[in-house]
């Protein structure tokens, strides 16, 4: 699966794509465009049928231009389920009478700063900053579904599960 970053500055709106898929070995950032507000078939293009990460900015651009976005991801509430997983499966280790080799959590990204992102100057850096934090997500939920599908003590089964993003459906 392949999601994308949306932001918007004076005249351009910014977009990444991110693989959030199962880790192919192939790079999460995908694709990087900055295109013109004019170019709206091009920018629904690359926004249609993906989940969308945007800040305030991107959003009102989408909004504006006309595009439409079937599932914006909510990185507050993804954060909040990754930490709330681990906390999860660690209380199942926990309660374990014979205690195997603890398992190894990820440490988690800092939660987004969307507000200051949108603050932040001119240019794609923005929507970089945002899809590097959403590269991070999938590779740390990777690792959190490593150490949990191969301990058949913890839940959810043996089959490692996509990418848990949050998400709010269209405004």
């Amino acid at each position: 699966m392949t999601d994308c970053v949306v932001d918007a500055r004076s005249d351009e709106v910014a977009i990444w794509h991110v693989h959030t898929g199962f880790d192919t070995g192939m790079p999460r950032l995908t694709g990087a465009w900055v295109l013109a507000v004019r170019e709206v078939a091009k920018i629904d293009l690359l926004v249609r049928g993906r989940r969308v990460l945007a800040t305030a900015a991107g959003e009102k651009a989408l909004r504006r231009l006309g595009v439409r976005v079937e599932a914006h991801i909510d990185p507050d509430a993804t954060l909040k389920g990754f930490a709330a997983l681990c906390e999860e499966l660690q209380a199942v280790y926990e309660a374990l009478e014979k205690k195997p080799k603890q398992p190894s959590w990820p440490t988690l990204p800092q939660p987004l700063d969307m507000a200051a992102l949108d603050r932040a100057g001119l240019g794609a850096e923005p929507a970089l900053t945002v899809a590097r934090w959403l590269e991070r997500m999938a590779i740390v939920w990777d690792e959190i579904e490593g150490e949990r599908s191969t301990r058949k003590y913890l839940p959810h089964g043996r089959e490692r599960r996509p990418v848990a993003l949050a998400v709010r459906g269209a405004a």
